[in-house]
């Protein structure tokens, strides 16, 4: 059951991850972060990495929901999409919880 738990926990935290860095970018630049690369400078590439590494999940999300809604696609894909972000913010999530022991902002016991 900890298990379950520290799963459940770790997943939260790459979505919640994921949310403030869409958001973020969003609120900054006024444009929905996606897959596409219409970036013109280098700066600008570089500092978008950041932005799919964590908002992936969310944007899939995203395209997925409006791609069965709008297009019509079969429950599988959005399923399949679902699967993938979950593992995706799992391993964000997994990332953020390190750098948070790492610097002592979580506590370990």
């Amino acid at each position: 059951m900890f298990e379950l738990g520290l799963f459940l926990f770790i997943v939260a935290m790459g979505f919640s991850a994921g949310g403030i860095v869409v958001n973020l970018y969003q609120c900054l630049t006024g444009n929905r972060p996606g897959f596409q690369l219409h970036l013109k400078s280098v700066f600008s590439r570089v500092a978008y990495v950041p932005v799919i590494m964590f908002g992936g999940p969310m944007i899939l999300m995203r395209n997925a929901i409006n791609g069965r809604i709008i297009d019509g696609r079969p429950a599988f894909f959005l399923f399949l999409s679902g699967f993938i972000a979950l593992t995706w913010s799992f391993l964000c999530g997994l990332f953020v919880v390190h750098l948070a022991l790492a610097t002592g902002l979580l506590g370990a016991g």
